[in-house]
């Protein structure tokens, strides 16, 4: 009578344990050790990003520069990782570790990414038309790709502003930060102002604060930035000088001429660079001749003598358009 009811009730004893009771027990083992490899997979993928994202904006002078330095036993930029995992922490006790809140806190940065992808698109699209792509998307898929974004971005805002009031705490730190580092130029010329009139003061006659702000904006505006030029006139320099004016620290400007043969230097190349020269007088503007074939081999050896990343060779978008493969010139900027 026992066998025929262990039957019926298709279990099977062992040890005092019933098969019913050990195959739950073992799916959620098993779904928990897949959500630890998930879980920990993501977030080795989270700091890799951020890492990469980091290092980018740092190496741009969009972010301190202390945030670059390696660590000497692993080599990593130990600083961004540490610098994330205190973000991390910071918005885990502000949201008091609330599931809901930091989904909805994600999936609003999340949205806001996507929509700034489709805007970034479709001001490709008009400032660099001509760029080689290997994967096209036509402007009514962008626009529709970002209504529905806006749509979603929208009823996220609308579920909870709770949700929003955290996302902009962070966003507006964000934003702050980066135009410090930004403005810090301008900053610390005011604040070298400020310093040269308080040290004629009889008590602070030998302080030295003002040297100290001098070497930090040297550090700052003393380096150097490269730009291939494609047609040589003075318009074409006045360009480039007028952009890194307006968006960049920096005050030393290299203007690059690539030939093979003597004959391809345009003659008024030196004229030129003499008056953008005189008309920029924030910067210095100096011209370099470089024999061989435009490639990116020749921008790494050029980079690499001049002690300049890749991030800051800048080049028109007729010397981008005839390039076969941007990707491999190691990230360098179109400009005009």
């Amino acid at each position: 009578m026992r066998a025929s009811a262990a039957e019926n009730h298709g279990a099977i004893s062992i040890g005092g344990f019933s098969s019913d009771a050990l195959l739950p027990q073992f799916v959620a083992g098993w779904i928990s050790v897949d959500a630890v490899v998930l879980l920990s997979g993501a977030v080795l993928t989270s700091y890799v990003g951020v890492t990469g994202l980091v290092r980018r904006m740092s190496m741009d002078l969009c972010l301190p520069q202390f945030l670059l330095r390696r660590n000497r036993w692993r080599g990593t930029t130990h600083w961004i990782i540490v610098s994330f995992f205190l973000l991390c922490c910071s918005i885990l006790l502000i949201t008091s570790g609330k599931i809901e809140m930091l989904a909805g806190v994600y999936s609003l940065s999340f949205l806001a990414v996507m929509g700034l992808f489709a805007v970034g698109n479709l001001l490709l699209k008009q400032k660099h038309p001509d760029l080689k792509r290997s994967t096209r998307a036509s402007i009514p898929t962008i626009v529709v790709a970002l209504v529905g974004v806006s749509a979603a971005l929208v009823g996220n805002v609308l579920l909870d502003p709770d949700y929003v009031r955290v996302f902009v705490l962070y966003f507006a730190t964000a934003v702050a930060l980066v135009a410090f580092v930004f403005f810090r130029s301008k900053l610390l010329t005011w604040a070298l102002q400020v310093a040269t009139i308080l040290c004629r003061l009889p008590g602070l006659r030998h302080s030295k604060a003002r040297d100290a702000i001098a070497t930090l904006l040297q550090e700052v505006e003393c380096r150097s930035i490269i730009f291939i030029a494609s047609e040589g006139t003075q318009d074409e320099l006045r360009a480039a000088a007028e952009y890194v004016r307006r968006n960049e620290q920096l005050r030393f400007l290299k203007i690059v001429w690539c030939y093979e043969n003597t004959s391809e230097i345009p003659d008024g190349l030196a004229a030129a660079r003499d008056e953008i020269d005189r008309e920029f007088p924030m910067l210095r503007v100096d011209l370099l001749l470089v024999r061989g074939r435009l490639e990116p081999a020749l921008l790494a050896s050029l980079a690499g003598q001049l002690d300049v990343s890749s991030n800051y060779i800048f080049i028109t978008a007729a010397t981008a358009a005839a390039a076969d493969d941007l990707a491999s010139w190691g990230g360098v900027r179109i400009i005009a």
